[in-house]
C-alpha cells in the first residue's frame, strides 16, 4: 500500500475544502499521513499461525474516517493488526520514529480503542475554529 498516505492527505485537503476548514489542511494532513503510514507498516507484518497451523496471510486494509463537529476534527484509522502504536524518542540520526511525536505535538488528545470487530482505531482530536 505504498499509496494509502497520499491517498488519504487527498482525501483530507478535500474534505476539509468541503468544510472550508482549508487553513487547517497542512497539520491535519501531516497527522492523517502519519497514522496511515503507521498503520500500513503494522498490517504489512504477517499474522502468527493460529491454532490449525495455518499463517492466516496478510491483514493488509487500513480504514480512514475524519469527522468534525463545532470546534473539534476527529481523526480515526483502524488496521487489523492487535498491536497499538507507542510514542517513542528517535535518536537524532534515525529516520523514522517520529510519527506519534507529530501527532502528540498537533492533536489535543489521541488515544487507541479496539473495537469488537477486531483491530485497533488510532484516534486523535485536533481544535478548529467554526468556519466563518
Amino acid at each position: 500500500m505504498p499509496s494509502a498516505a497520499g491517498t488519504a492527505r487527498r482525501y483530507v485537503r478535500q474534505a476539509l475544502s468541503e468544510w472550508r476548514l482549508d487553513g487547517y489542511a497542512d497539520d491535519v494532513q501531516l497527522v492523517v499521513s502519519e497514522l496511515v503510514t503507521n498503520a500500513t507498516r503494522a498490517v504489512a507484518v504477517p499474522r502468527q499461525r493460529d491454532a490449525s497451523g495455518e499463517a492466516g496471510g496478510l491483514l493488509d486494509v487500513v480504514w480512514l474516517g475524519l469527522f468534525r463537529s463545532p470546534g473539534l476534527l476527529v481523526v480515526e484509522v483502524w488496521d487489523g493488526a492487535p498491536c497499538p502504536p507507542s510514542p517513542r524518542m528517535a535518536e537524532v540520526d534515525d529516520e523514522s520514529g517520529r510519527g506519534l511525536q507529530i501527532v502528540i505535538a498537533l492533536c489535543a488528545r489521541w488515544g487507541v480503542r479496539r473495537p469488537a470487530s477486531g483491530g485497533k482505531v488510532v484516534w486523535c482530536e485536533m481544535t478548529v475554529a467554526s468556519p466563518g
